[in-house]
């Protein structure tokens, strides 16, 4: 019925005004919970294709997630290993670690790590345990032991053969048939070969160690 005078048009511009900022904000919400929730897939993305076993629980210790990797280690479904105990399934396989006669054909060796989830004010929210497979590790291991062992022994012939011919070609009082001295310094070369088999052999372990 009337103009619009300014103190209307300066009503109308405020409410256009938070009417822009509530769209603005709901706009802005939903693209936060649209990256919040691709940050969650990636993440799960993650956890599922770990090879490592990683099993999440609540404060009170119950399972709330375990992941394909724990699956396999643990020898139960993922749906199995949900919603039981943290604290069982550590001392499980402890007890399968504990019983090498019983367990000894699987040839496995599951190292496991108990953590405590915290938020960013340092408040535990949760637990977590990771499941690592070290048995090549521990193969590698043993086999090195092994290895050095039987190098570190053998090791000694080759070299008091060489130092024995060496010292014996060097003696002053003591002359040798030019026939005597090929044959100490074949001694020597057939001695030598030896030890550089011995070399290749400790390079050889340290290539199956890095894999």
């Amino acid at each position: 019925p009337a103009p619009f005078g300014d103190h209307d048009v300066e009503l109308l511009m405020t409410f256009a005004n938070y009417a822009a900022l509530a769209w603005e904000h709901a706009v802005l919400y939903e693209r936060s919970d649209v990256r919040l929730r691709e940050e969650q897939q990636t993440l799960a993305a993650i956890m599922r294709s770990m090879s490592d076993g990683l099993v999440l629980a609540g404060v009170d210790g119950t399972v709330l997630y375990a992941n394909p990797g724990a699956a396999a280690l643990a020898g139960s479904p993922s749906a199995a290993l949900e919603g039981t105990s943290i604290d069982q399934i550590h001392a499980t396989l402890r007890k399968r670690a504990a019983a090498p006669a019983v367990y000894d054909r699987l040839r496995q060796a599951i190292q496991l790590r108990v953590f405590d989830v915290r938020d960013e004010a340092g408040q535990p929210i949760g637990r977590g345990l990771l499941l690592r497979d070290v048995t090549h590790e521990q193969e590698v291991a043993q086999f090195k032991t092994t290895l050095l062992g039987a190098v570190g022994h053998e090791l000694r012939t080759p070299l008091a053969v060489i130092k024995m011919h060496a010292s014996t070609l060097l003696q002053q009082d003591v002359e040798w048939s030019p026939a005597e001295q090929r044959q100490f310094v074949r001694e020597i070369n057939d001695e030598a070969d030896r030890l550089a088999q011995l070399v290749s052999t400790l390079l050889d372990l340290s290539r199956i160690e890095a894999g």
